[in-house]
């Protein structure tokens, strides 16, 4: 596993839910400074297929599968520690 890989997984099991839900929902997908990663692996959780990372400014959102494209969704809304620890190990494709 990268750095970065890693990085996002400690991130993950520390991340909390102090943003408010409106700006924890914005769309990321074109923001500047922006580091995404996409999954080797896609991983099925409780919103669906995840199939990348994505961490901007300290937080850490997940890309869920849609057929209109990816939504970013906040990690610790996506994931349990256990679930990023998990899909952290199965690979990711650094882009």
């Amino acid at each position: 596993m990268d750095s970065f890989a890693h990085s996002a997984e400690v991130h993950m099991k520390q991340s909390s839910a102090s943003s408010s839900r409106k700006s924890r929902r914005r769309n990321l997908s074109s923001a500047p400074g922006r580091k995404v990663i996409w999954a080797s692996h896609p991983f099925l959780g409780r919103l669906g297929t995840y199939i990348g990372i994505a961490l901007e400014a300290y937080h850490l959102s997940v890309a869920v599968h849609t057929p209109a494209g990816p939504r970013w969704v906040p990690a610790d809304e996506a994931l349990s520690a256990a679930e990023a620890g998990a899909w952290a190990a199965s690979g990711f494709n650094r882009t």
